[in-house]
């Protein structure tokens, strides 16, 4: 199954006070471990939203300013070159491959489906999601009327809700320096536990 994967990177940061693409996490940054994340995927091709660049990606500038994930979402849909888009937000560094994987499970054995968004615990987590690259134009009309919600862009279309099965931790995301710090000893506390263990 031919698939893109959109990593969101055109945040401003501003709760962060530096962006978040570059923050180191187990010596890499975000940045690099979202692009891993999609080759290991083994994706068609790798677009990000923003003006960051990074080898073996294509850089997609927000062409709707000021609207938020959904006009970076809605931007690189419109470039991508493969009936399915994967996307994934560049500050969750420890996102499961196994809950992407089970996205795309999704989208093959659900044809009549537009998009597909992650749920946690009764907690819309609609940024780890799987679209339609047919989307963009309705996407864009929305966009076009200041609706820019992704979740009621969503319920636009055929929409399903994929249970996250794993640890509600590993969909923290960082957007202040508190937050990234929690990340931080949670994977020191994380590696101890497993250290223990063996």
């Amino acid at each position: 199954m031919e698939f893109a994967c959109i990593i969101l990177t055109g945040g401003k940061s501003r709760r962060m006070g530096q962006p978040k693409q570059f923050l180191l996490w187990e010596g890499r940054t975000f940045l690099e471990q979202a692009v891993e994340t999609a080759q290991t995927l083994g994706c068609g091709e790798i677009l990000l939203s923003g003006q960051v660049s990074f080898p073996g990606t294509r850089t997609v500038p927000d062409l709707y300013e000021q609207t938020g994930p959904l006009g970076g979402l809605c931007s690189c849909l419109q470039q991508a070159h493969t009936p399915l888009c994967l996307v994934i937000p560049v500050d969750l560094p420890q996102l499961p491959l196994r809950h992407l994987k089970n996205l795309l499970t999704h989208a093959a054995a659900q044809p009549d489906i537009d998009c597909w968004l992650t749920i946690c615990s009764g907690q819309p987590q609609p940024l780890v999601s799987l679209w339609r690259t047919r989307c963009q134009k309705a996407l864009a009309s929305l966009l076009l009327e200041k609706r820019f919600s992704v979740i009621d862009a969503a319920r636009q279309f055929r929409m399903e809700w994929v249970p996250f099965q794993g640890d509600p931790e590993y969909l923290a995301s960082c957007n202040t320096p508190q937050e990234y710090q929690q990340r931080l000893e949670w994977l020191a506390q994380r590696k101890a536990s497993l250290e223990k263990v063996q």
